[in-house]
């Protein structure tokens, strides 16, 4: 009889996973793009694990081949909210007994190392960079994790960066060796077709001082005057503060016409987004690897996005877009208007940044990483398991 191995997958889940359409965009939908392909390994008895203060009641659901488990937690501050997290998803790992954990946010790293669980930890961003993207105000919400991270990063049996700056960050505070496994993009975003829109731009994510939007702003005022019909669509809600100051900036600078705020889109959203768009452009002070790089370049589009953390290791220079100092508009403004007047060079750049996204982020490649890793850190098997370098 086959040996299955027992995972437990600690990640950010959608809360309905029966509506697939509903699934944001980040680590939600690595989440769920990872579980349908790992679900489907007959090796391995998949569990994924999501505790959150937004799940209203405990609620387990076979989805795709695997059990997911959403659990709830008490609703209080922030800071009590998460720790209640953490003491809820170890008291679980404890009763699951999983011969390997799969983190895919910090506090669930801390939490599967406190159970005693062999853990392989998959880092989406460097905290400690993030700490100093934000205001004062908000930087508080992050000393929890970056503790949380400290400590999984020390004790977890492996480590997983998908991006190179993921490793050179970490440097010797990782105790583990680090595996370079990607990130799975869905498979629709791969299936977009054409050019798109060569006068409408497009960015995701969410409204934040980390995102700085308002350095894309102003470098869309500067290429209104070269492309005066061109229009911005940004997808993504969050910061109301910050929210009111880009509108702010927007009437200011009369770009009412060339600005729309979408929301929070669907995956069919993002898709049709994509679709719709020419050129897609990142502003961010600090990425790891951006999902809308991932999802931009898999649909075929070139991407103008400033050179931070993980940014040029996606983004390769003059070949699949172009990459920018952050808080420089001129420099934002001048590639983008290269890639809106010349079609020839959108295109050849569009076409390269698929071929890119399907070398790096095809998903069955991505999920067969991850199984050969699971079967390495819970035997002690060596296998192969893409790229490895010391930490």
């Amino acid at each position: 009889m086959m040996r299955r191995l027992r995972v437990a997958l600690l990640t950010l889940y959608p809360l309905h996973p029966e509506r697939p359409d509903s699934i944001p965009g980040g680590v939600w939908a690595v989440g769920y793009n990872l579980a349908r392909l790992l679900g489907q390994f007959p090796d391995l008895d998949l569990h994924v694990v999501h505790c959150d203060a937004r799940v209203e009641e405990d609620r387990t659901v076979e989805r795709d081949g695997a059990t997911v488990h959403l659990l709830s937690v008490r609703r209080r501050p922030w800071r009590l909210a998460i720790q209640g997290a953490v003491r809820r998803m170890a008291a679980f790992l404890r009763e699951l007994r999983p011969d390997v954990a799969n983190a895919h946010a910090a506090q669930y790293a801390y939490a599967a190392v406190q159970a005693g669980v062999p853990t392989v930890y998959t880092v989406h961003g460097v905290v400690r960079r993030e700490f100093w993207a934000f205001p004062w105000r908000w930087r508080w919400t992050l000393v929890l994790p970056i503790f949380y991270d400290t400590v999984a990063a020390r004790r977890a049996r492996a480590m997983v960066a998908i991006s190179p700056y993921v490793v050179q960050e970490y440097g010797d505070r990782a105790r583990a060796p680090f595996h370079r496994i990607e990130v799975p993009i869905s498979p629709e975003f791969f299936g977009v077709g054409g050019t798109g829109n060569p006068g409408v731009l497009f960015t995701a994510g969410n409204l934040n001082e980390r995102k700085d939007y308002l350095t894309m702003l102003r470098a869309l005022a500067l290429v209104r005057r070269e492309v005066p019909d061109v229009e911005l669509r940004i997808a993504g809600t969050g910061d109301p503060a910050y929210r009111t100051r880009l509108e702010g900036f927007i009437r200011e600078e009369g770009l009412e016409g060339n600005v729309r705020f979408l929301g929070v889109l669907d995956r069919a959203g993002m898709v049709q987004a994509y679709a719709e768009c020419g050129v897609v452009l990142l502003s961010s002070r600090q990425e790891t690897a951006p999902g809308i790089l991932c999802e931009g370049m898999a649909a075929g589009r070139p991407a103008v996005a400033t050179a931070v953390g993980g940014v040029p290791d996606m983004v390769e220079e003059g070949v699949t877009g172009f990459v920018v100092p952050p808080g420089d508009p001129e420099a934002l403004a001048e590639r983008t208007v290269r890639l809106l007047r010349d079609e020839a060079l959108r295109q050849r750049m569009g076409a390269a940044a698929r071929e890119r996204a399907l070398e790096r982020w095809w998903p069955p490649r991505v999920a067969e990483q991850y199984r050969a890793l699971y079967w390495e850190v819970a035997g002690g098997v060596r296998r192969n398991c893409g790229t490895e370098g010391g930490a």
